[in-house]
């Protein structure tokens, strides 16, 4: 979930409905209360400035956190979210660094380290149809 929290920080989302990493604007329709990359004196993340794989593993990690581990749900190992995740968080992490922390003039600690992630069968990983939509 904090994957969903600093993506969306930035200025990131996924569409459930195309498949794909978009970029997050301002609304009234979302709530007013949330914290913004900008408020902090950072920039967004662009879209459009992403690597492909970054795309890659961003949606992967959306998808997880806004489906996988938000309900009960079978077929949770769709996008192969949590073999994906330890390179996920760098990717996030890098991104904070970028368009907060050196935006700002702030050192951020180089501290975090990959958890050990379990080894999910290929027979049961899985790739819907939708998710080859990205585009580099």
């Amino acid at each position: 979930m904090m994957g969903r929290v600093f993506t969306e920080f930035l200025g990131l989302e996924y569409d459930v409905k195309f498949g794909q990493l978009i970029q997050r604007t301002r609304s009234p329709k979302r709530r007013l209360d949330d914290v913004w990359v900008t408020d902090l004196g950072g920039k967004i993340v662009e879209v459009a400035t992403l690597t492909y794989e970054q795309k890659n593993l961003l949606s992967r990690l959306l998808f997880q956190a806004n489906k996988a581990t938000a309900h009960l749900t079978c077929g949770d190992y769709y996008l192969d979210g949590w073999e994906s995740l330890p390179r996920s968080v760098e990717v996030v992490y890098g991104l904070l660094k970028s368009h907060l922390y050196d935006v700002v003039g702030e050192k951020m600690h180089d501290s975090w380290t990959p958890p050990p992630c379990p080894v999910i069968p290929k027979e049961i990983r899985m790739l819907p149809l939708h998710f080859e939509k990205i585009k580099e």
